[in-house]
């Protein structure tokens, strides 16, 4: 009997472990997922305004149609991404129309494993010009 009692009470524990473990790799996946997005969301931004194919298109460069086509992009990143879905908050820190600059923080929030988490991530992005070769 006191066999029996300790295998049940090693099997918790492993469960918990498990599951603790888990949760912790889910804690770390959304960091990463949340992270790349913001920045590939910053660089896509600057590179519709300022890029090669910014004189295509005849895009205003105001800080507000900056602030709105971040969001466009991360959304658009952030949908096609799979797995837990949050709510998100975007902050924009600061944008420079005329250098190119764009700094920004996203915070999700989310439930894993029903404990509700908050992540944050934050990009700086400049666009540099290229120069002409003498």
């Amino acid at each position: 009997m006191k066999n029996l009692i300790m295998a049940f009470g090693l099997t918790m524990v492993m469960i918990i472990s498990v599951t603790i473990l888990a949760a912790m790799n889910t804690n770390t996946a959304q960091q990463s997922k949340l992270d790349n997005a913001t920045e590939l969301a910053a660089y896509q931004t600057l590179n519709e305004f300022y890029g090669r194919s910014s004189g295509e298109a005849d895009l205003q460069k105001t800080k507000d149609n900056i602030a709105d086509r971040f969001q466009v992009n991360l959304e658009k990143i952030l949908d096609a991404e799979s797995g837990i879905k949050g709510t998100y908050e975007i902050t924009i820190y600061g944008v420079d129309e005329t250098q190119g600059m764009l700094s920004v923080k996203v915070t999700e929030h989310y439930k894993n494993l029903s404990f509700d988490r908050t992540i944050t991530s934050e990009a700086t992005v400049i666009h540099e010009a290229k120069t002409a070769t003498p």
